[in-house]
């Protein structure tokens, strides 16, 4: 298991696993913004895009601890849950 919060278990040298992690969040952060933007006329929901890239994120950088795994995971939970709940939901 790896702790994106303290750095256990990853390299935390300057250019190191740990803090490419940790700028991903900002990175997928940015994505949601735009994706909430241009995609609400297809019916995308910011909460499920929310709920989706922050759990496929996390979970996939806990487990696996390769950013670039759970970056790719987090932008299809981006999409998928965004979509997904704007189907039940609506967009906001």
């Amino acid at each position: 298991m790896y702790n994106i919060m303290t750095g256990e278990g990853f390299d935390t040298s300057v250019m190191g696993s740990w803090s490419m992690a940790m700028f991903m969040i900002p990175i997928l952060f940015f994505i949601q913004v735009f994706a909430s933007k241009f995609l609400e006329d297809y019916g995308f929901n910011r909460l499920g895009g929310w709920i989706g890239v922050t759990v496929g994120y996390l979970v996939m950088i806990s487990i696996f601890g390769d950013y670039r795994l759970a970056f790719a995971v987090g932008v299809a939970g981006l999409f998928a849950g965004g979509l997904v709940l704007g189907q039940f939901f609506g967009s906001e």
